[in-house]
């Protein structure tokens, strides 16, 4: 087992930048000291003793003026989340806890429940009965303990959704991208069309109509997402250890970029000779579930080589050397979360439209964590250091956990079942 901690501290270093100071003629590239030197040299040629007081202000001021050139020039502050440049007045992901950071929760106690905002439900549908939404929801959807402000559905699949309330609005969208496209289009509309609908503290849940993970316990509770997202901006209904056989190696919602940017699906595409495995239902290539060649696998493949270039074409960096990733496909975050990154929905939705079943929509799952949790501080970047055993990928030396890890790459593991001796 090789660990990741040497590269990881030595990218740490690049949590502060040096910028380019501020330099002059003078040898040691000090433009306020030659200055200084030279008014120096001009008083003792002209022997101006009449003048020595204000001399010696001026060469207060000088060096003053060098203290504070000197102070501004070694870091740069910057506010934006996707730059690491300086800590600055970012609002960071919460490291109370330490197990729960690691597993992308927080502490329930450092929520404000009074200063919640609104809440929201974006559905993703197909052809599945929405009935669940409710319980789910904990029953905050209908009656009188309704507290969801709006649900909206997406529907593709050209059936008519049920199960909702009354006043849920219903839009037809064509049958592209599947959820993650639902969800980019959700954000697009609200970042062009808002009037004032949505406040920057609202949580919004992005959820698909399949419960089945729910159903099997694999998801968070709907409070508890509701804290998360409020707190660290994001939070992720699928636990990450939701996997029985993993729990021991208690598997991080971070991931070690350097493995996860080089994900793709081609070679595990072109080794089934084209074929993708399918789930039941109206999405899959067909309602058994068996592999089908159509026409639809010619267009599965795009033309990024891994989620890497994709994030490049977006326009966006994951935070190195760790970065969260939500599997599953349901989420919740914040308004403002999504405001801040106003510049990209066009184009993640625009990217998401090329065909139904599309490699861009795994790189784009891999990608909403990244794009709207908070960012970790240098402290939150050494206690997730501090606490990781190893990072999975396809080549993992477990034998049956491989195949798990082959579209899970990076995954930082916490291994239980180590001894202290063999973690050295």
């Amino acid at each position: 087992m090789t660990s990741v901690r040497t590269q990881v501290q030595v990218r740490q270093t690049d949590m502060i930048r040096p910028t380019t100071q501020i330099t002059g003629s003078g040898k040691d590239g000090n433009h306020s000291n030659d200055v200084i030197d030279k008014f120096v040299l001009y008083l003792k040629s002209n022997n101006l003793k009449m003048n020595l007081f204000l001399s010696f202000l001026f060469l207060v001021a000088c060096a003053h003026l060098s203290l504070i050139i000197h102070t501004h020039s070694i870091y740069s502050v910057n506010s934006d989340p996707n730059d690491f440049v300086s800590e600055g007045n970012i609002d960071y992901y919460h490291i109370e806890d330490a197990e729960l950071a690691w597993q992308g929760a927080v502490q329930l106690d450092l929520m404000n429940w009074d200063e919640m905002g609104k809440l929201h439900l974006v559905v993703a549908h197909c052809d599945n009965d929405l009935e669940w939404l409710n319980t789910f929801s904990r029953g905050r959807m209908k009656g009188r303990k309704r507290t969801i402000e709006s649900v909206t559905v997406y529907s593709k699949c050209g059936i008519e959704p049920t199960g909702l309330p009354k006043y849920a609005n219903v839009t037809k969208l064509d049958n592209v991208g599947r959820c993650d496209h639902s969800y980019s289009y959700f954000m697009n509309q609200v970042v062009a069309n808002d009037s004032g609908k949505y406040g920057d503290n609202d949580v919004v849940f992005f959820v698909k109509d399949n419960p089945y993970q729910a159903r099997k316990g694999h998801w968070r509770r709907f409070n508890d997402m509701i804290a998360q997202a409020t707190l660290n901006g994001f939070s992720c209904a699928l636990r990450p250890d939701y996997y029985l056989n993993m729990r021991d190696m208690r598997p991080s919602v971070f991931h070690f970029w350097d493995l996860t940017k080089t994900f793709n699906y081609k070679k595990m595409y072109e080794r089934r000779g084209g074929l993708q495995l399918q789930d039941n239902g109206k999405w899959a290539l067909n309602g058994d579930g068996k592999n089908t060649k159509t026409d639809e696998d010619e267009t599965f493949t795009s033309n990024f080589e891994n989620l890497e270039a994709w994030t490049d074409f977006i326009g966006f960096e994951a935070q190195k050397p760790f970065h969260p990733v939500c599997y599953g496909g349901v989420f919740a975050t914040t308004i403002s979360r999504i405001r801040n990154r106003a510049p990209l929905w066009t184009k993640i939705e625009k990217s998401l439209s090329r065909a139904d079943n599309l490699e861009e929509g795994h790189f784009a799952e891999r990608s909403w964590a990244t794009l709207l949790m908070k960012p970790l501080s240098t402290d939150g970047i050494k206690l997730i250091d501090e606490k990781l055993d190893d990072a999975a990928c396809k080549n993992y030396h477990h034998v049956h956990k491989s195949q798990y890890f082959s579209d899970r790459c990076g995954t930082l593991l916490y291994d239980r079942t180590l001894t202290d001796e063999w973690k050295k």
